[in-house]
């Protein structure tokens, strides 16, 4: 016999093998009264439901600026990415050289 899983928000049924808490109209309703933090993330991220497109990388972005359309893997809904490439610094000491 499966487990059952119920949604958090409204006792909908919900897949016994889903990792959601809330069934996809709790979740649409959640994220229409949330804003998505969609700035400076690491990867591109669904302004429409929140989820992160780890497969960026297959897409054309490769210069600083660069934009393009993504449609998301879950909702199916499509999107502006345009990324922006930040720069870091490691140095260390240079042997024998002491200024």
């Amino acid at each position: 016999m499966s487990e059952t899983k119920e949604c958090a928000k409204c006792g909908d049924d919900l897949s016994p093998k889903s990792e959601e808490e809330l069934c996809s109209d709790c979740k649409q309703e959640e994220i229409e009264a949330n804003e998505i933090d969609t700035v400076d993330k690491d990867y591109p991220t669904c302004p429409h439901c929140g989820n992160e497109d780890h497969d960026w990388c297959e897409g054309t972005l490769t210069e600083d600026g660069d934009v393009e359309w993504h449609r998301c893997h879950r909702c199916q809904k499509s999107y502006k990415v345009t990324m922006h490439i930040v720069a870091t610094f490691t140095t260390e000491k240079f042997g024998g050289d002491e200024r």
